[in-house]
């Protein structure tokens, strides 16, 4: 059976991290063929004991409030600048699908999510200011 404190102390000392969907990240050789049976016999252990449906997919879906989001930046229909707490964007609609991407495969999900919210509530506000002209 495999030690699984002790795996992810060896793969940090080695200067590997090991993300949500167990793939390994690190400079290249870092991973020794040690390393990597001892995770791979992990893989395996975990892998064994998860029912099917809980098996986690590749991409993460969106909230549905942000999907409209999605689905206006693909239309075209965001605009082209905006501007964000953390600075400007030339065009929002690329901002969007570019975060909402990154989200997806699982890069940083917590902060593009967060973004793509507040980004959410950049385009809504500039909808109602559009509104009242």
């Amino acid at each position: 059976m495999v030690n699984v404190a002790e795996l992810h102390a060896d793969l940090e000392r080695h200067g590997v991290r090991l993300d949500v969907k167990m793939t390994t990240v690190g400079p290249r050789g870092a991973l020794t063929p040690d390393l990597e049976n001892r995770l791979e016999g992990l893989r395996r252990a975990l892998a064994t004991r998860m029912p099917e449906s809980s098996t986690p997919t590749s991409v993460t879906v969106l909230p549905d409030r942000l999907a409209g989001l999605v689905e206006a930046a693909i239309g075209n229909h965001l605009g082209s600048q905006a501007c964000l707490p953390s600075g400007m964007v030339a065009d929002l609609g690329a901002y969007v699908l570019a975060t909402a991407a990154r989200y997806a495969v699982g890069h940083d999900p917590e902060r593009h999510l967060r973004d793509l919210w507040v980004a959410r509530t950049v385009w809504t506000e500039s909808r109602k200011v559009d509104a009242m002209f």
